[in-house]
């Protein structure tokens, strides 16, 4: 985003976005918008999904050049932003776990559909297990979501 002997000063949401996008662009990582936007977000302490305004400050933008470079490095965004979304769950993401994949909701989805007909025969509760859970992630969503 700057070079490492120039003083960051403080920047719109949008512009970082812009540039974050052009630096991980160049760095080849495969999806730069959408890093992007969460990265800034990350920096500024916002919402990634909201629209990318308001402006950061000096402090928030040396914070960002540092997740920029671990996200140039390849180091999974989740990772780098500590949380990965999944379902209606934020989830914390931190090194030795997987990152929840997206395509998991999917396996949910299923699941909560074999819950909803084996729970709906005699209205009983029912025990879902979930051997090597990684992040815990399905287990979580059934829970939150049936509980």
């Amino acid at each position: 985003m700057r070079r490492p002997s120039e003083e960051p000063s403080p920047t719109t949401l949008a512009a970082a976005c812009a540039s974050v996008a052009s630096t991980l662009r160049d760095a080849g990582v495969p999806t730069p918008d959408v890093d992007a936007r969460w990265l800034v977000a990350a920096a500024a302490g916002v919402d990634p999904r909201r629209a990318p305004d308001g402006t950061l400050d000096t402090a928030a933008v040396t914070a960002l050049d540092a997740l920029v470079a671990r996200r140039c490095d390849r180091e999974p965004l989740q990772r780098v932003v500590g949380t990965a979304p999944f379902r209606d769950l934020e989830l914390t993401c931190r090194p030795g776990v997987f990152v929840p994949r997206p395509e998991t909701e999917v396996l949910v989805d299923l699941a909560l559909g074999l819950v909803d007909e084996v729970g709906g025969a005699d209205g009983g509760p029912v025990v879902v297990h979930e051997p090597c859970c990684g992040s815990g992630a399905i287990g979580l969503a059934l829970a939150t979501e049936r509980c």
